[in-house]
C-alpha cells in the first residue's frame, strides 16, 4: 500500500547559465534519491527535466524524457550556443511550420486616429497606411512582448502589429514599396513564401488554436 512516485519533473528557468541549470539539476536528483531511500520510489523512477534548449546543450541532462518544444517545428529557442549544439549533435533543423493569413482590407487613417480597445494608441502625425487582418487574441495572436508578436512579413517586408483585438489584427504597411492590395498573404510565423531569408518568430507555436485550419504540405 501506500504512494509509489514513478515520476519527477520540473523546468530549467535559465538555461542560458549553466551553472544555474546544473545546480538545478542535482537538487531534482537529491530529491530523487532521498525517496528511493525512503522507499517512495525505485531505480525505474523516470525524469523529464531538460526542454529543448537544455536537452541540445547539456546532453547529460536529458535523463529519461525531454520536451523539445518548438524544435519539434524547426525553430530555435533563443538560447546561445543552440545552433553549435544541435550541430555537434548531427542534427540539422528544418522549417515545419509557417502561420499564414491574408490582408482583408487596406486603408489610410488620418493623425489621432483611435486604435485597438479604448484607444491604446493613436496614429501618429502624417496618418498610416494599414492593413486590417482577419485573427487576433483568441486565435493565439497576443499582444506583444518583447520581440514577440511585433512584427508580421507581407510581401517581404516587416509590418508592425499597431492593434490587436479579439479577432482583429491591425499593422502598419506604409513603408512597403509597391503597396499592399486585399488577399496579399501575411507571415504570421515562419518564412515569407517568396522571400525565404524574410523570417519572423514569435514564440506561439504552442498557442494555435484548434478552430484554425492546417494545410498540411
Amino acid at each position: 500500500g501506500g504512494v509509489k512516485v514513478i515520476g519527477l519533473a520540473t523546468h530549467f528557468c535559465c538555461p542560458r547559465d549553466e551553472s544555474v541549470t546544473r545546480h538545478h539539476h542535482s537538487e531534482i536528483e537529491e530529491i530523487k534519491r532521498q525517496l528511493i531511500s525512503q522507499g517512495l520510489a525505485d531505480s525505474t523512477l523516470m525524469m523529464h527535466t531538460a526542454s529543448g534548449g537544455p536537452a541540445f546543450l547539456y546532453p547529460d541532462l536529458q535523463d529519461s524524457m525531454v520536451r523539445i518544444g518548438g524544435l519539434f517545428f524547426g525553430i530555435l529557442p533563443g538560447v546561445e550556443g543552440m545552433q553549435q549544439s544541435l550541430s555537434t549533435a548531427g542534427v540539422r533543423l528544418g522549417r515545419a511550420l509557417r502561420w499564414v493569413t491574408i490582408v482583408t482590407q487596406v486603408k489610410t487613417l488620418p493623425e489621432g486616429w483611435c486604435l485597438g480597445y479604448n484607444c491604446a494608441r493613436r496614429v501618429g502625425k502624417g496618418g498610416a497606411r494599414v492593413a486590417l487582418l482577419p485573427l487576433g487574441s483568441h486565435d493565439g495572436f497576443l499582444e506583444a512582448q518583447g520581440s514577440s508578436f511585433s512584427n508580421v512579413i507581407i510581401r517581404g517586408g516587416s509590418c508592425s502589429v499597431l492593434s490587436v483585438d479579439q479577432n482583429l489584427l491591425i499593422v502598419d504597411v506604409g513603408g512597403l514599396w509597391g503597396g499592399v492590395v486585399v488577399g496579399d498573404e501575411v507571415t504570421l510565423l515562419g518564412c515569407d513564401r517568396r522571400h525565404s531569408s524574410k523570417c519572423v518568430f514569435p514564440t506561439l507555436s504552442t498557442r494555435i488554436p484548434t478552430h484554425l485550419p492546417r494545410v498540411f504540405v
